[in-house]
């Protein structure tokens, strides 16, 4: 009998070739990464605004008149104040922001001003590298 068979040597290794089509894959999971970070933060951002709503006091608790007496002196004053401010702080702050939301809708031109204001506060704070100079004065 002939010799055993012997087994044809191994094929080499295919050489990855990049092709366009490859590389828009990449790309692609790339940017399907980008809505995954999006939506993690956006949930983050819902979590944490549901459970800041959450612990607002009762809108009757803070408009209670029967609650309000005049205080003795300016510390006592200040103090209620503080007091005041650390209870109802949430309820404050929904006050504000309906106050802002309500002003952005009457005004929306404020809008723009707003977004050029933040887009002169990023190029100069983390954008510009050197000192900002205006007028010929250097300001740090």
């Amino acid at each position: 009998m002939a010799a055993a068979a012997s087994a044809p040597p191994p094929a080499p290794a295919p050489i990855p070739v990049v092709s366009a089509a490859s590389s828009e894959h990449n790309q692609h999971q790339a940017q399907a990464a980008t809505p995954n970070a999006l939506y993690f933060v956006g949930s983050r951002l819902r979590e944490y605004a549901s459970n800041t709503f959450e612990q607002r006091k009762p809108w009757t608790e803070v408009f209670d008149r029967t609650t309000f007496s005049r205080p003795s002196s300016l510390q006592e004053a200040a103090s209620r104040c503080r007091q005041n401010l650390g209870y109802f702080r949430v309820n404050y702050l929904i006050v504000i922001l309906l106050t802002v939301a309500a002003s952005f809708l009457t005004h929306p031109s404020s809008l723009f001003i707003l977004g050029a204001l933040m887009a002169s506060w990023v190029y100069v704070f983390v954008i510009k590298q050197g000192p900002l100079v205006l007028g010929g004065k250097e300001l740090r």
